[in-house]
């Protein structure tokens, strides 16, 4: 359970069956905030392989990240900073870490933004796709980073640059693919 808008992994929590009543405080503190709040599902992947992340940058894929496990038990994560501060698990310098796109994450990828340029008439300028392996090992997707996202630029080199490029595509007339 989540804010539908948040970052930092700010007032987030993970609830098994018998603890209804603590996901119940957490949604009911969500939403005294004026926040909505989401829930999604628990998938063991995260514990065992964690995340993969695929920035994508006017519409091809830039580069990938593994993202860990950010919830490490269950409960709400304990935060560092008080209200402004992020979930004591962001502050792991190996949390998140360059790891390369296989072929189906990249496919998979592609297909969501191609999805959303569907719908939306226009190809996001930028994106972060956030991926677990399903239960059947196929990718699946946890987020759509599409407001912003953290891309971590520090992990790729080029990706500022890159950026860069397609807003100045877009600024001297290019239109959105």
């Amino acid at each position: 359970m989540k804010p539908t808008v948040s970052a930092g992994a700010r007032d987030t929590g993970r609830f098994g069956p018998e603890a209804h009543d603590d996901a119940r405080a957490l949604i009911a503190s969500i939403h005294r905030g004026g926040r909505t709040a989401m829930v999604q599902p628990y998938v063991r992947s995260v514990d065992e392989r964690g995340e993969t992340a695929v920035v994508v940058v006017d519409g091809e894929v830039h580069h990938g990240l593994r993202k860990g496990a950010v919830l490490r038990s269950e409960g709400v994560a304990p935060v560092r900073g008080g209200g402004f501060g992020a979930a004591e698990a962001m502050y792991d310098p190996d949390l998140v870490r360059a790891a390369s796109v296989g072929e189906a994450e990249r496919a998979f990828a592609v297909r969501v933004i191609d999805h959303v340029a569907g719908r939306f008439g226009a190809v996001p300028l930028y994106a972060r796709v956030d991926l677990v392996a399903g239960p059947d090992g196929e990718p699946m997707l946890m987020e759509l980073e599409l407001v912003e996202p953290d891309l971590y630029p520090a992990e790729a080199p080029g990706c500022d640059d890159r950026l860069a490029d397609a807003i100045l595509a877009r600024l001297d007339g290019g239109r959105p693919r």
